[in-house]
């Protein structure tokens, strides 16, 4: 099976990450916080990722080839100006 890969980055702050209509399959996820705090991404039906960070750290997360599957637009909520890339496919 042939799957499309792509790559989300938003930095610094909150907001839409993925305007559409659609269905996204988030495969990974990696973040940087300059300050410890709550990272949560959502869609239209509310949080569906949510994780804390440690201050001046870096996190990766790998959901596998099921991913976790979001409805319409994707947004995230950061603890800062950080930066949260999605893999998507």
């Amino acid at each position: 099976m042939a799957t499309n890969i792509r790559t989300v980055n938003k930095r610094g702050g909150d907001g839409v990450i993925i305007g559409t209509t659609g269905r996204t399959r988030i495969l990974g996820v990696h973040s940087y916080s300059t300050v410890a705090g709550v990272i949560a991404i959502g869609d239209k039906t509310g949080a569906v990722i949510t994780y804390e960070v440690p201050a001046s750290a870096e996190s990766d997360m790998y959901f596998g080839e099921m991913g976790v599957l979001c409805s319409a637009t994707v947004t995230i909520s950061t603890p800062d100006a950080g930066s949260v890339t999605l893999i998507t496919g």
